[in-house]
């Protein structure tokens, strides 16, 4: 669980602060929710009272802001897809399926109903490749390809470059961990 206080004025979305720290840290440091606070509960001796953040993370019935709702058909079919696979009251446009908690034994059930409505073929490792509504209903719709379309050479290879940062750090915290050099 990550806590925040933003800044006054910037809007700060949990999906944004999890890219950026994945890009810098090993992905088991890279916490799954986030509350947002208005500012740190500090104890008597102005330090973070850790007590009263479990205590606050516990009362927040919504630890993150909710991700803009679906605009077309297709963006609300799957939206409504995973909230029904998930059990979630509603899905966001750029809400993660695996960041909701899904998982590759829920992908059959969303493959199925997913075909239902695409107009092309959708492979189960599309679902993969496309964890967003948005990047998952533009690729169902038949829309040139979401992930490829406009991205530059430099960002994928600036994205293979923080995976191969992220596993020497865990390799290193591994070591480090077992007491190996």
């Amino acid at each position: 669980m990550g806590y925040v206080v933003p800044e006054t004025g910037g809007a700060v979305v949990a999906q944004d602060l999890r890219k950026f720290l994945a890009a810098r840290l090993p992905d088991y440091m890279v916490p799954g929710t986030w509350v947002f606070l208005d500012a740190f509960p500090l104890t008597s001796r102005g330090k973070v009272d850790r007590t009263a953040l479990l205590d606050l993370a516990r009362k927040v019935p919504d630890v993150e802001p909710q991700s803009a709702a679906p605009r077309s058909d297709g963006e609300r079919a799957i939206a409504a897809i995973w909230a029904e696979v998930l059990g979630l009251p509603s899905v966001g446009l750029s809400d993660n399926f695996f960041d909701l908690g899904g998982h590759s034994l829920l992908l059959p059930k969303v493959l199925a109903k997913v075909r239902a409505l695409a107009r092309r073929e959708v492979a189960m490792v599309d679902l993969f490749r496309y964890p967003t509504v948005q990047t998952l209903a533009a690729f169902v719709a038949g829309g040139d390809d979401p992930v490829t379309t406009g991205a530059p050479i430099e960002a994928s290879r600036e994205k293979r470059e923080a995976a191969v940062r992220r596993m020497r750090q865990q390799r290193r915290h591994r070591q480090s961990s077992s007491g190996a050099i």
